[in-house]
Formats: C-alpha cells, structure tokens, sequence
C-alpha cells in the first residue's frame, strides 16, 4: 500500500485543477485516516474534484453532509482509484 505522499494524480483533463483521494465507507460516507484502522462499515476510496476549487470544471462535485455529490464510483483500492483517474485516452 502507497502513502499519500506516494500516490500521484494526474490534474483534471478538463480544467488542469486538483484532485485527491478520500478515504469513505461502502456507503460513500467520508472518513478521516483514523478509520482506516478500525472500518466498521466498509473501506472504500474516491476520487475528489472540489466544485468549490474548480468552479468552471463540469466534473467537478460537490461535498454535501460527510458525503461527496456528483459523478461518485467507490473503488477498493487507492491503487484502482488512482488507475482509473489517470487513465487517458490515446490522442488521434
């Protein structure tokens, strides 16, 4: 398993802003690190791109409630969310 520190995002292919990975339950409730250790209901990952940084970016979303609004997919892994953010298709 990589650290935070270790694990490498690519910026958003629509804006160029930010994006992190957080760490949630299978519910897609938001969990700080503390969690990690005892998951009582699930340990997910998803990737998050703030509307509140990126407000022009059409997929960006929203944090609402210990949740994240918008296009959400829970993955097992931070290595499978990494992956498939920085996934790009090929040009031309």
């Amino acid at each position: 398993m990589k650290t935070p520190d270790e694990i490498k995002l690519k910026p958003c292919p629509f804006c160029g802003g930010k994006v992190s990975l957080v760490l949630c339950d299978d519910e897609g409730n938001l969990h700080d690190e503390a969690y990690r250790e005892h998951p009582y209901s699930g340990l997910g990952f998803m990737l998050h791109h703030a509307h509140e940084e990126n407000p022009e970016c059409p997929i960006a979303s929203y944090e609402c409630d210990g949740g994240i609004l918008g296009r959400v997919y829970i993955y097992d892994t931070e290595e499978q969310a990494t992956e498939a953010w920085n996934r790009r298709a090929e040009n031309g």
